[in-house]
């Protein structure tokens, strides 16, 4: 397992999971099962239906939906436990949103049955 490290914590993307590990020499590692998570299904998925930027952000997160995305939609965003923090229905092709009330981590972004991994770091 290939483990990317960010302030603190690791993060290991395996395909529907996603495992945290909160110390490099701790063997205690916390794994998240996308679809039990967040109820997104197994199989392939694309994430080209949405392009978010800028990852990392710092307070302001913009997301921008292809023409394939059927509006509304609803924007979730969940933090490295599988916690609800965030949750909107958004009905235009371009959306900014404000996250900096969000602290420092690793934070999941579900639309459209599509998860994709965002990260906040005010210090960037």
């Amino acid at each position: 397992m290939r483990w990317s490290w960010w302030g603190g914590y690791a993060l290991s993307n395996n395909g529907n999971s996603i495992s945290v590990k909160l110390n490099p020499v701790s063997a205690n590692v916390i794994k998240l099962d996308l679809e039990k998570t967040t109820n997104i299904p197994k199989g392939t998925q694309t994430k080209e239906a949405f392009t978010v930027f800028p990852n990392p952000f710092r307070d302001i997160v913009n997301i921008s939906a292809n023409e394939s995305v059927k509006e509304p939609y609803v924007l979730s965003i969940y933090n490295i436990y599988g916690l609800l923090m965030y949750q909107q229905i958004v009905s235009s092709r371009k959306s900014a949103i404000d996250l900096s009330f969000l602290p420092n981590s690793f934070y999941l972004l579900k639309a459209n049955g599509l998860c994709i991994k965002i990260i906040k770091n005010k210090s960037y």
